[in-house]
């Protein structure tokens, strides 16, 4: 209890004001006739008064507290991710640690050290040791069949019966800690009691660990809590970063301890780890599939394998015995139908497997049927560019117009109809626009910003076919050279002309540059297909470009690809491709320049309407992932429709209109629309696009997609991620030295003080006593004639 002064800073004046009424009080009372006492008591009392009127200008404040002591959390993680269902090999030794630390040890043996037991298992059977072993026969036996039966048990089984014993030892020991609150990997930020525990499955699709703990720091930020336990196998491939949280935990001072489960050894298991496929083809072409299988264990056996379109089985193939890791390559399954094509790949499930949910994959790919409005300008009609002219004019899905600048009057461009496109909005009805070895002064300012514009705001794909005269050398530092995917240097001008051509390697699936049916194939025909008689050499790559296929000793780049804006950039070094009909006609000079325009309009919108192109950015996503809408309106005249009224409604697979969202314009786009969906449960949906200004054509642009749970790396990396734990855990140990841990650990209490303050100046007892302090005065005054 502390008697507080607050306004105590006004105590020299208010003194030397109460000394001088005091003293004048006394000196008045001293001429005045009085008798005793009350010569010396009313002066007493006026000068009391005095005194609790200057106490009150201090404000006096009686302050108590006291201190309350509140009990500390330990909170604790249990991962029940879909790895956490694998069953481990562990070896007799970690399997007898493993007994020891649950107690299942028969009497006799359950009070020993597990390293104790662990060197007498495993001492030699000459009767000599036999003698030194406390383990007798009797007990062997038992302990082969407790070890037998743990050898059966997953990750989370294990979990489970360290943290849920029999006799309620570790619930006791864990409660001496704080309270204890168990958080699991669902999606939802719930605690679970000790039923829920009992009955967890390892079938969370994806590791949000980084995640979990965040939202734990956060929800005991004002808490005391003497740590944060986490039974897991390290796996994190989704959520927020295990570095991120690691610091968020230092800031908060919240020891993270990490019991690893698993062992960091290969299960048996055979893995599909990923489908290479395209996310959208055209109607009539075919649908290249690149697997990428992995097998631990069944080396020596020739898997089945199929493939599901829809309901129906459309190949089956045999893989023949290998090891570790395999690429394998189809080709021929043709594209079925317009829209959305749905493709499962299986392996068959095989006896003693780790994981069955990793013998498949599903995808989708989306069949596309309008054409590709394309415009090619080029000086001349080059030997490329004539057969390029010719071959993509006969193809039915490209919409195709040549502009030849040398062929029209007076060698300049020409504008217009028929000629260049006149205006931006023109030039945004196109997808593609490739300029062959073109001099750069034929446009103005204005039409080289338009070209820009094309590519950075509307999302046009940009290819550029170098040649000897201008492409790249007079486009260096010019109003475009901020979407060059290279950088041109004039110290070598001359052609490479005896070179060898080579795929980068984490390119070789890339539809980009598949000529063959299968990878083999596909290195073999590069290597020796008809040599090109000309790659410029006077070109280096960017670092943000991407280099598919360099050639000759130079490594000068023959296709490099680049992201600008909302667009893409595609680089030929040569212009000699056609040489490849040579002996082999066609087929591969065609496919090349098919697959090159099909990749550039692989992000453009499309779909079965006419006048509303409407899809999403992925015809299949996991559950609570963000789902971008893109849409792509026309006017009754087929031009770019701006600035119109447009929304898009989401239905599930009851037809049940779920919401109703505006599709907002994107700014000098090409009439380019975009809204976004965000967490989605599973399921099945569609969406229906409607335009106010096309409502009386009674028009909507349609699309569907797919919400579910898809394997990812939980299925792929089964292997204890130590590496992971040790990024986020203060300490790491195996899950059965549990109990080492919690010796370590200190129960946590938060004190808090809690403080009370009487106000005694305005406080009723004080005005009550002061009161009654000047009307006894004014009484006795009375009483002695002075009033």
């Amino acid at each position: 209890m502390k008697l507080l002064f607050p306004a105590y800073t006004n105590w020299p004046w208010l003194l030397v004001g109460f000394l001088f009424l005091s003293i004048l009080t006394l000196y008045i009372y001293s001429r005045l006739p009085l008798r005793q006492p009350w010569r010396i008591l009313l002066p007493l009392m006026r000068i009391l008064a005095y005194l609790l009127l200057i106490i009150c200008f201090l404000q006096p404040l009686l302050v108590t507290q006291r201190t309350i002591n509140h009990e500390g959390y330990l909170p604790i993680i249990i991962d029940n991710s879909g790895s956490m269902s694998v069953i481990d090999d562990y070896n007799d030794d970690d399997l007898l640690r493993i007994a020891s630390s649950l107690d299942l040890l028969p009497e006799g043996l359950e009070s020993q050290d597990a390293e104790e037991l662990v060197a007498q298992w495993t001492k030699s059977s000459n009767t000599l040791e036999k003698n030194k072993s406390s383990i007798s026969n009797k007990h062997r036996s038992e302990v082969r069949e407790i070890l037998k039966e743990l050898k059966k048990k997953s990750r989370l089984e294990l979990t489970k019966m360290i943290l849920t014993p029999d006799d309620k030892s570790m619930e006791a020991r864990l409660a001496e800690l704080g309270k204890v609150e168990f958080f699991d990997l669902k999606d939802d930020f719930q605690k679970l009691d000790r039923q829920q525990i009992n009955e967890l499955e390892a079938n969370v699709s994806k590791s949000r660990l980084g995640s979990r703990i965040s939202q734990i720091i956060k929800a005991y930020e004002n808490q005391a809590a003497s740590g944060l336990i986490i039974f897991s196998d390290g796996n994190n491939n989704s959520g927020r970063s295990l570095a991120e949280v690691a610091k968020q935990a230092q800031d908060r001072d919240l020891p993270i301890y990490a019991m690893s489960v698993g062992l960091e050894k290969e299960v048996k298991d055979i893995i599909i780890e990923e489908v290479y496929s395209p996310r959208s083809i055209f109607k009539g072409d075919f649908i290249n599939l690149s697997l990428k299988l992995r097998r631990f264990g069944f080396e020596h056996r020739t898997l089945k394998l199929k493939l599901w379109h829809e309901q129906k089985v459309v190949l089956t193939k045999d893989i023949i015995a290998g090891q570790g890791t395999q690429h394998l390559t189809y080709f021929g399954i043709k594209a079925l139908k317009a829209g959305i094509n749905h493709f499962r790949v299986e392996i068959e499930n095989l006896e003693g497997e780790a994981l069955k949910e990793n013998n498949f994959r599903e995808f989708n790919v989306k069949v596309l049927q309008d054409r590709i409005k394309t415009l090619l300008v080029d000086e001349f009609p080059r030997w490329e560019t004539r057969y390029a002219n010719m071959m993509l004019k006969r193809d039915p899905r490209i919409d195709l117009h040549t502009v030849f600048i040398g062929s029209s009057k007076k060698g300049k461009l020409a504008v217009g109809q028929g000629a260049y496109p006149e205006s931006q909005e023109a030039l945004n009805a196109y997808h593609i626009l490739v300029l062959g070895d073109i001099n750069p002064r034929h446009f103005s300012q204005i039409q080289l910003e338009s070209i820009r514009s094309f590519v950075v705001d509307r999302g046009g794909t940009l290819i550029l076919m170098a040649g000897p005269h201008h492409m790249p050398s007079s486009f260096e530092g010019g109003a475009l050279s901020d979407l060059l995917p290279f950088h041109y240097s004039a110290a070598n001008k001359e052609g490479v002309n005896k070179y060898h051509l080579s795929l980068k390697e984490e390119n070789r699936h890339d539809d980009l540059i598949q000529l063959g049916n299968s990878e083999e194939s596909n290195l073999k025909l590069w290597q020796e297909l008809p040599s090109l008689s000309w790659v410029s050499s006077t070109v280096h790559p960017t670092k943000a470009t991407d280099t598919l296929v360099s050639a000759g000793d130079s490594k000068a780049a023959l296709m490099s690809r680049y992201t600008s804006g909302r667009g893409r950039v595609l680089y030929l070094g040569s212009d000699s491709f056609w040489r490849w009909r040579y002996k082999a006609g066609w087929e591969y000079h065609h496919r090349f320049w098919s697959q090159i325009l099909h990749w550039a309009t692989q992000t453009r919108t499309s779909g079965s309407e006419r006048l509303i192109k409407l899809m999403t950015d992925r015809t299949l996503y996991s559950p609570g992932e963000s789902i971008i809408i893109h849409s792509r309106i026309f006017s009754q005249d087929e031009l770019p429709l701006e600035d119109a009224t447009a929304y898009v409604e989401l239905y599930n697979e009851k037809e049940e209109q779920l919401q109703k969202l505006q599709l907002t314009f994107l700014d000098k786009s090409g009439g380019q629309y975009q809204a976004k969906i965000h967490g989605l449960k599973a399921g099945d949906y569609s969406l229906k696009a409607k335009v106010m200004e096309l409502q009386t054509l009674g028009i909507e642009g349609r699309c569907k997609f797919h919400v579910k749970d898809t394997p990812t790396s939980e299925y792929v990396d089964l292997t204890l991620n130590r590496a992971h734990l040790e990024v986020i855990g203060d300490q790491v140990l195996p899950f059965y030295q549990i109990q080492e841990v919690l010796k370590q650990m200190k129960p946590a209490q938060k004190s808090e003080v809690l403080r009370s303050e009487i106000s005694l100046w305005n406080n009723v007892y004080f005005m009550i006593f002061f009161a009654l302090l000047l009307g006894m005065e004014w009484h006795f005054r009375k009483k002695n004639e002075l009033v």
